[in-house]
């Protein structure tokens, strides 16, 4: 195996390699990036939600009233 594969965590096959799954497991890097993933998670969810309720409001607020007066 040359320097480049064993940078990289690869065999020549393209299968991981356990030094790479050790490097991964030991990488704080990982940690962070799956916190920011469960933030973007909740602000989106807050964003749907939000978007969802205002949706809501106007569509009683203007489809209720026409609805009636076309009944």
């Amino acid at each position: 195996m040359g320097q480049s594969e064993l940078q990289t965590g690869l065999s020549l096959r393209g299968k991981v390699t356990m030094d790479a799954v050790k490097q991964f497991l030991c990488d704080e890097r990982a940690a962070t990036a799956i916190e920011y993933a469960m933030i973007g998670a909740l602000i989106s969810i807050a964003i749907v939600g939000g978007a969802r309720a205002i949706g809501v409001a106007i569509q009683n607020k203007f489809y209720g009233p026409i609805a009636t007066n076309l009944s």
